[in-house]
């Protein structure tokens, strides 16, 4: 039937975009530690051993377009709303690399697991998990998510080594932006993802606002597939933990 092949790629696209942007991932998105004082230039993204923060997230999804068992059970009609919860708790070795582990929960259970690293170049994804999705996503090549410059106007591009993913980043530049959190002086980045999946090929286009020495304070994400919406999804930081040393 015509209806259930749209469900199914609109299934299919949600899946394959959690995975890829993570502050889902997709899409809720990727969830990245934060710490405590900000820097005026650079990334300075330290991922310190138990830094923890609190998000809330506030979904929408497009008509025909319906949440998964785990998020059904917490929507209201088209829309659902949640606290994550996410971690810096340990490191692992990613193809000859120490990679920063950073776990994120939603009420209680396991949510997205993802590894960072910092560089010369800039932040990596190196690997994430969506515990919904059960599918492992290995970055190849990492997938670089900020520059060290962060320039008005700079941009650059990532592939996947299959060509099924490709995402465009450019740096708008800077931006006040005020979230539960609090207000924080950001720089501004939009991305842009196209994610070849059962269904036929979907567009994430996402707004990030990232502080220096704090993370990305809010995120706004919008995926469709050709025309028809999917879903809508908006992050923002409520509380930040800093790990224990740097009080």
């Amino acid at each position: 039937m015509k209806s259930a092949k749209s469900m199914f790629r609109a299934r299919a696209a949600v899946r394959a975009m959690k995975i890829i942007c993570g502050l889902l991932a997709g899409c809720v998105l990727i969830l990245l530690a934060r710490a405590a004082a900000p820097a005026p230039t650079g990334t300075n993204y330290p991922l310190a051993l138990h830094t923890k923060w609190t998000d809330h997230l506030h979904q929408e999804v497009g008509e025909g377009v319906h949440f998964g068992e785990a998020l059904t059970k917490l929507a209201k009609g088209n829309s659902v709303d949640f606290v994550v919860i996410s971690e810096v708790v340990g490191s692992d070795v990613i193809n000859g690399q120490k990679y920063v582990r950073v776990e994120s929960r939603r009420s209680g259970e396991p949510w997205l697991t993802a590894w960072y690293l910092q560089t010369a170049d800039g932040l990596l994804l190196g690997k994430s998990i969506d515990a919904e999705v059960g599918q492992e996503v290995l970055m190849v090549p990492p997938q670089k998510l900020l520059s060290t410059t962060l320039k008005a106007g700079e941009a650059w591009d990532w592939k996947a080594s299959d060509g099924s993913v490709v995402m465009h980043i450019k740096v708008v530049g800077p931006a006040d932006v005020t979230v539960p959190a609090g207000t924080f002086h950001t720089t501004q980045l939009n991305y842009v993802v196209t994610v070849e999946t059962e269904g036929g090929v979907a567009t994430v286009r996402q707004t990030r606002w990232f502080a220096p020495g704090v993370g990305y304070v809010k995120q706004d994400t919008e995926s469709r597939m050709g025309e028809r919406m999917l879903s809508h999804t908006i992050l923002q930081m409520e509380k930040y933990e800093p790990a224990p040393h740097a009080g």
